[in-house]
C-alpha cells in the first residue's frame, strides 16, 4: 500500500486520530531516545580509540563501521520508502553516501537515518506520518544499532497503540500477470509491471520465478496467494485465458487488458467483461494504473 490509498481511507480511519497522534509522542520520544544512545555511543567509542595516539577517529574503520550501525539506511531501501510515500527525487536521495564497511573490502551507497527522520517531519497529518514512521522503522537493517535502539521501540508503540493495521498495510501483496511472453510484447509487459508495483503492489510472472516441480501447479499457487490477477489477452494465448478462468474460479478479481487493434479477437465468453483496451504502452500504464488505483481489489470486483 502506498501514500495515495492511505490519504483514500482517511475516513474510515478518522476514528483511530487520537490512536496516531498519541503513537506520534510516543515516536517522538522514541527517536530521542535513539539519539541519545547515538551520542553516548559515539562517544565511547572515540574514548577507546584514543584519538591521540592513533590519528583521527572520523578516518578509522572503527568510525565508518560506527555509522553502517547507527546513522545509515541502504539506498535500495530508502527507494523503496520515496515510492511508497509518493516523494520526488531530492538531493538527499541524489547525495547518497558511500560507506565502506570495517575491513574496508565493501562498499555501500547509503542515507543517513537522521536525515531521513528529519525529512519526515515535513509531514503534517498524524495518520500519514504513522505510516511513514512505520514505513522507516520496516526498512531499517534489524542487525543494527537503529534497529535495536529506534525501530523495536516503534513496533511496540504500534502494538501499545491499537495500531497493528500498519502491519497488514506493508505487506507487499502479490499480483499474478497472465500475459503472452512474445519479444514483441517486452515493453508492455514492464509497464504493467510498473503499475502493479506503483500501485504498492508486488507483480508475478511465472517465467521470472525459479521453483521446482511442474509449472502448472505453481501456477495456481501464485494465482491462489495473489490478491487479484491482472490477464492481457492480446495475442490470444490459451494459457492466458485458463489462467484468468482459473483466477475467477477461485474467486480473485481479475483486470483484463487487450491491444485496442485486437479487440474483436477477444473470445466471447469475455467480450462482457469491461476491459482495457490500450494504444500503446504508456495507455496501458495509465489506465491501468487508475484500474487499480480505483478498485484497489479489496475483495470486490475488477470487472
Amino acid at each position: 500500500m502506498n501514500i495515495l490509498k492511505i490519504r483514500q481511507m482517511q475516513e474510515e480511519l478518522n476514528e483511530y486520530r487520537e490512536n496516531f497522534r498519541q503513537f506520534k509522542l510516543w515516536e517522538n520520544n522514541s527517536y530521542f531516545y535513539y539519539e541519545k544512545a547515538k551520542e553516548s555511543a559515539l562517544w565511547a567509542e572515540r574514548y577507546d580509540y584514543g584519538e591521540d595516539e592513533n590519528g583521527s577517529f572520523e578516518d578509522s574503520p572503527q568510525y565508518r563501521y560506527f555509522h553502517l550501525q547507527w546513522d545509515e539506511v541502504l539506498i535500495d531501501r530508502v527507494v523503496e520508502l520515496y515510492r511508497r510515500l509518493g516523494w520526488e527525487k531530492d538531493e538527499l536521495l541524489e547525495n547518497c553516501i558511500p560507506v565502506q564497511d570495517y575491513d574496508g573490502e565493501s562498499l555501500f551507497y547509503c542515507v543517513e537515518f537522521s536525515k531521513l527522520h528529519e525529512k519526515m517531519q515535513t509531514i503534517g497529518d498524524d495518520i500519514e506520518y504513522g505510516y511513514a514512521v512505520f514505513l522507516l522503522a520496516k526498512l531499517v537493517n534489524d542487525k543494527s544499532e537503529t534497529y535495536s535502539t529506534y525501530a523495536r521501540k516503534v513496533f511496540d508503540g504500534i502494538k501499545e497503540h491499537d495500531l497493528m493495521m500498519l502491519w497488514d498495510w506493508y505487506e507487499n501483496k502479490k499480483v499474478f500477470i497472465a500475459m503472452w511472453f512474445a519479444p514483441q510484447m517486452k515493453q508492455a509487459r514492464e509497464n504493467i509491471k510498473c503499475a502493479v508495483q506503483h500501485c504498492g503492489y508486488q507483480p508475478v510472472l511465472i517465467d521470472e520465478k525459479k521453483y521446482n516441480g511442474q509449472i502448472v501447479p505453481e501456477i495456481y499457487r501464485e494465482i491462489e496467494e495473489s490478491a487479484f490477477v491482472i490477464a492481457d489477452l492480446t495475442g490470444g494465448r490459451g494459457g492466458v485465458y485458463y489462467e484468468a478462468g482459473y483466477a475467477m474460479a477461485k474467486g480473485k478479481p481479475v483486470i483484463l487488458c487487450c491491444k485496442e487493434q485486437e479487440r474483436n479477437k477477444v473470445h466471447f465468453d469475455l467480450a462482457q467483461y469491461n476491459t482495457i483496451l490500450w494504444k500503446d504502452k504508456k495507455d496501458l500504464y495509465k489506465r491501468l494504473f487508475q484500474r487499480i488505483e480505483t478498485t484497489q481489489v479489496l475483495g470486490h470486483s475488477a470487472d
